[in-house]
């Protein structure tokens, strides 16, 4: 008769194996503090979208304003080369406008992202830190 292969006593395997003291406590302290972390980084984002939401919807009121001043400025030009010149120069001043909105919103995109860089390095370290001090106590 063959000998079963999954017929093996694992107590004589683990008999000696000894099941470290797991501070669960200090586990939890761990995961809170990282629950808060994500709490700061998400209001942090929140803030910045909520800035740049502001800043894009007080540009598109201005940019509305700027279109309805210009219509009725060329449409009160005499001659095409005047219409063609107001057109230009209205083309010209609000793409400078543009240009200058993209980098006050990539300005605010890469403040908090800075931010949240250093909300989430610090807890990293403080992690290590926390990790250390509990495998330090079960030894």
């Amino acid at each position: 008769m063959t000998k079963n292969p999954y017929d093996y006593d694992f107590t004589k395997m683990f008999g000696d194996f000894k099941m470290p003291a797991v501070n669960v406590e200090g586990f939890a302290d761990i995961f809170k503090k990282n629950l808060d972390t994500i709490q700061k980084t998400n209001a942090v984002v929140l803030q910045a979208m909520q800035e740049t939401t502001k800043f894009q919807a007080d540009f598109v009121r201005q940019q509305v304003n700027a279109l309805s001043a210009a219509f009725a400025e060329i449409a009160e030009a005499k001659t095409v080369e005047d219409r063609v010149a107001k057109q230009a120069a209205f083309a010209k001043e609000n793409l400078q406008k543009a240009v200058d909105n993209l980098r006050e919103v990539s300005g605010i995109v890469a403040k908090a992202n800075a931010q949240s860089i250093d909300v989430v390095s610090t807890r990293m370290n403080e992690n290590i830190d926390d990790l250390t001090g509990l495998v330090g106590k079960a030894a």
